[in-house]
């Protein structure tokens, strides 16, 4: 139903680039994207995508909200179609240029795929969406949590580095069931 460009940010001397070819859209652009297109679960952006119009029409056409193509990702693979990945960028944009721009786009975006686990497309719910495109949902929906994820397994390294012990009593089975979706995604 929907072929997502690659999209290639015009300004290399952004805030995002403070490493050469290490900006936010490089792992899309190179892992991500050509990973999950190949079973028909790509991320969809709307810049630089072509869609077939009945595909959209079969879905009552794109959600009014935040997170459009995400849901509509959702909603189209639910009735059976795919979004595709095609990795020549087709479409250059320009990458925020202060932290402040970076910050405010981020969150909204956040925001955005947070909400997608509360809605009517929520990959939550158990209606048949594909396990790709859940798994791709749910990472996106929590990548906010990153962060303190992280934070979480440094504080529990250091205190098992200082006293020589875990700081929580688990079996190992639980421990791996635990972290095996981090592990997964």
């Amino acid at each position: 139903a929907v072929v997502q460009s690659a999209t290639d940010l015009i300004n290399g001397d952004s805030l995002l680039h403070l490493v050469p070819d290490r900006d936010e859209r490089a792992l899309e652009n190179r892992v991500t994207g050509p990973s999950l297109g190949r079973s028909g679960a790509a991320p969809w952006h709307g810049s630089g995508s072509l869609v077939r119009t009945d595909a959209l029409d079969e879905i009552g056409g794109l959600p009014v909200d935040d997170a459009a193509t995400h849901r509509a990702a959702v909603r189209l693979d639910r009735r059976g179609w795919s979004v595709r990945w095609a990795t020549p960028p087709a479409v250059r944009t320009i990458a925020a240029d202060s932290l402040d721009d970076h910050l405010r786009r981020i969150g909204t975006d956040a925001h955005a795929e947070w909400r997608m686990l509360t809605g009517p497309d929520s990959v939550l719910r158990p209606v048949r969406t594909s396990m790709r495109r859940r798994a791709a949902q749910l990472h996106a929906s929590t990548a906010v949590l990153d962060g303190l994820a992280r934070l979480t397994a440094f504080v529990v390294l250091i205190a098992t580095l200082f006293t020589g012990r875990l700081p929580f009593h688990a079996s190992t089975a639980v421990i791996v069931t635990v972290f095996a979706a981090q592990l997964a995604l």
